[in-house]
């Protein structure tokens, strides 16, 4: 049985290592953790990578679930950030088409809305000439979600979409990801466990931010140094703030994270016109947390 949202949360802060919810969405956005959640009463195409360049999927086959069938599935890496703006609360519900099998991880599905049998005669055999377009849900340039939807195209003149809404209370934390994950941390040396919950967090939440701050930078110019300077100030009379190391050396070098892989900062020396350009970028994105 998966978990929901609030069964992970009391499980993760059962531990000595204090878990709370920004740090659920680290988990998550890092791949340790996995999503899903239940569809049934829909019709689902069933896709695969087409042979044109990415984003696009071609539809192989279209089934219908029975009214009592029930299908659990793990939601496209592309919707990780808009599954953390649930959690945090940012949005109350969001469009989830594009997933995956969560059983056997074998089919990739687009999830259906408005397909009935009535009608399904109208859909021809040649599903090789309709292809699924793709999108991030998520605007980096902005770190804001947008509504980008899943279109699967020519589909929609018999009033057949891409969709399927999911809410909070709808999104489920895998037990598989999660038990196995907390033995993780039954397994860790006694003294990490001395470490203030207060302090955990703290370094959790400035992960986090500068995190985002990461998926922002569409033009490569950030450096940690001016990501620890601007959290610095982003935390000055948060109750974080004693728990910063005190040099900004520190902070930025085992506090702020490291890029993921497929960030490739510019090289050189940053104009005077790129640190300024940094910096308001850093301004936007971290104004918009509270």
């Amino acid at each position: 049985m998966n978990y929901t949202i609030t069964q992970a949360i009391k499980k993760l802060s059962n531990h000595s290592t204090t878990d709370n919810y920004f740090q659920l969405c680290r988990l998550i956005r890092d791949g340790i953790i996995h999503t899903c959640f239940d569809v049934y009463g829909v019709a689902v195409a069933v896709v695969e990578e087409s042979n044109k360049p990415l984003p696009n999927k071609e539809v192989i086959g279209i089934r219908f679930l029975n009214e009592n069938e029930t299908l659990i599935v793990s939601p496209n890496q592309f919707y990780k950030n808009a599954i953390c703006d649930l959690i945090l609360d940012k949005i109350e519900k969001t469009d989830i088409p594009l997933v995956i099998d969560g059983i056997s991880n074998q089919y990739n599905y687009v999830l259906l809305k408005g397909a009935k049998s009535d009608n399904i005669h109208l859909i021809t055999s040649q599903l090789k000439d309709w292809h699924i377009l793709v999108e991030n849900p998520i605007n980096l340039s902005e770190d804001s979600y947008t509504e980008r939807q899943t279109t699967v195209k020519d589909l929609e003149k018999f009033n057949i979409y891409a969709s399927f809404v999911i809410t909070k209370l709808s999104l489920l934390i895998t037990k598989k990801s999660l038990d196995k994950y907390l033995e993780t941390l039954n397994t860790k040396s006694p003294k990490y466990q001395t470490v203030s919950d207060s302090y955990i967090e703290a370094k959790n939440y400035v992960a986090y931010l500068s995190d985002l701050c990461w998926e922002a930078d569409s033009s490569k110019i950030l450096t940690r140094t001016w990501i620890a300077e601007e959290i610095r100030k982003k935390l000055k009379g948060h109750k974080y703030e004693e728990e910063l190391p005190e040099k900004d050396e520190s902070l930025a070098k085992d506090w702020i994270t490291q890029p993921k892989v497929k960030y490739s900062s510019n090289p050189g020396r940053r104009s005077k016109l790129e640190k300024e350009r940094a910096k308001n970028l850093l301004k936007n994105v971290l104004g918009l947390i509270e």
